[in-house]
């Protein structure tokens, strides 16, 4: 049975294909392996001419749109299992209403080359990673609960996955990288346009809910992502120039093989670069994802040195060194945040987050070490860092979100009555049912 459904959709992530016979054409291109000295973030995604930091990144973090489409199709097993409480978070992932659970699962698993099964994973390994590896989520008291929560959504901000499997004590990192659509040969550059267009139509023909033409246009997507991973196995072989390479490692991470991924990462020289901000920062996720943490940050830090505007960076050393020792390590990371909103330019390149993303990152690391006026602090500047659209035009989920942060640090501190006012004023603006449950089931004073 097929299920369609709101959820929240990611800017950058989907990207589409070309023609089966794309080699063909563009071997020549790719064959030819152009060097280069640049390969900085600002390379990877220009910064179109007309776009200033007056408008401002419209939504934050994962993009969230609570108005795009999402459809997946039950399997025969049925859901997996997701901690209780946490699996509230799942179904906001999912829209909200029937069947949003396992959308949401499927959806969180998707933005991390996987599906339902990666999510449910990712989501139960958070409950434990966050925490500690110490009790059970159920057994957990009421403002840690939401500290756990509210890691899950800043994973869906940042595009940090940061989780424990149940059967190790080691931590395991999943990061999303979006896609650069305006790089690579001519051939590459087609495969991402194509890309993007088949997404289009898929969600347009989610809202007529034409169960064909959804099947047909996903078969195209699939046929074509294949065609990507089939093109980089053959530069790996024959060469190809290092943006190509780039393009095209990124898309397989995002299609499930992240062994091409890693081949085609480090077949890039990036040491002959005079700026390989971008390089570096790809090895760095490919270094952490594959458990080696110490050449993971001195690269992050190579590649902020030489892309000091980029956010990107800053954002995954939050997430290594606090989830390293947070107590040990957060004059660092209070000093790496206050770097990063020196430093970060929205002007020099298209960016996928934004500031909002790291202030909730942090705020959600204090929640969960009891320091909840710090919490607040963090949270509150999250709020600030939002647009003027999402504080006041269209849906404004992501302002309720922080709110709702802000109400569970102020629960935190014993100012209950302070708390239970911030809550009636978030659902006070709330107009779906569904959302102003969710914002309830997430408040540490409903527990």
């Amino acid at each position: 049975m097929k299920k369609t459904l709101v959820c929240i959709s990611l800017v950058g992530a989907a990207h589409t294909a070309l023609a089966v016979d794309v080699w063909d054409q563009t071997k020549a291109v790719f064959s030819k392996g152009v060097a280069q000295t640049h390969l900085s973030f600002e390379d990877a995604f220009p910064k179109p001419f007309y776009k200033t930091s007056y408008f401002g990144p419209v939504l934050t973090g994962a993009t969230i749109v609570l108005a795009g489409g999402f459809t997946y199709f039950t399997a025969g097993a049925g859901a997996p299992v997701a901690a209780t409480g946490v699996s509230s978070v799942a179904a906001w992932l999912g829209g909200g209403g029937a069947g949003s659970y396992m959308a949401g699962l499927s959806t969180l698993g998707g933005w991390f080359g996987g599906n339902a099964v990666l999510g449910s994973a990712i989501l139960n390994g958070i409950s434990i990673g966050v925490t500690g590896g110490g009790a059970a989520f159920a057994t957990l008291p009421a403002i840690a609960k939401v500290g756990v929560m509210a890691s899950v959504t800043a994973t869906a901000l940042d595009g940090v996955a940061v989780f424990q499997k149940p059967e190790t004590k080691n931590l395991s990192y999943r990061i999303r990288v979006a896609v650069p659509d305006e790089m690579g040969s001519k051939g590459v550059r087609t495969l991402t346009r194509e890309l993007n267009a088949v997404e289009v139509k898929l969600i347009k023909e989610l809202g007529e809910k034409s169960d064909i033409a959804y099947i047909r246009l996903q078969k195209e997507k699939d046929a074509l992502l294949s065609d990507g991973v089939r093109i980089g196995r053959t530069i790996l072989n024959k060469g190809g120039s290092n943006e190509d390479r780039i393009v095209l490692a990124i898309l397989s991470k995002n299609a499930g093989h992240p062994e091409l991924f890693t081949k085609l990462v480090n077949s890039i020289p990036a040491g002959k670069m005079k700026d390989s901000g971008y390089v570096d920062y790809l090895k760095a996720v490919d270094f952490i994802e594959r458990g080696n943490t110490g050449k993971s940050i001195n690269l992050l830090r190579k590649s902020w040195r030489l892309n000091p505007y980029a956010l990107e960076q800053p954002l995954l050393l939050l997430n290594i060194l606090g989830n390293q020792s947070f107590g040990a390590k957060e004059e660092e990371i209070r000093a790496i945040v206050a770097q990063a909103k020196r430093d970060f330019n929205s002007n020099k390149y298209e960016s996928s987050f934004s500031l909002v993303s790291l202030n909730y990152r942090l705020a959600s690391m204090y929640l969960l070490d009891k320091k909840y006026p710090l919490a607040q602090q963090y949270f509150q500047d999250s709020l600030d860092e939002l647009s003027f659209i999402q504080k006041h035009l269209g849906n404004q989920s992501m302002k309720h979100l922080i709110h709702l942060g802000i109400a569970n640090a102020l629960f935190g501190q014993n100012k209950v009555t302070e708390a239970n006012q911030k809550l009636k004023s978030i659902l006070k603006e709330i107009k779906t049912e569904a959302e102003k449950s969710f914002i309830e089931s997430q408040y540490a004073g409903n527990f």
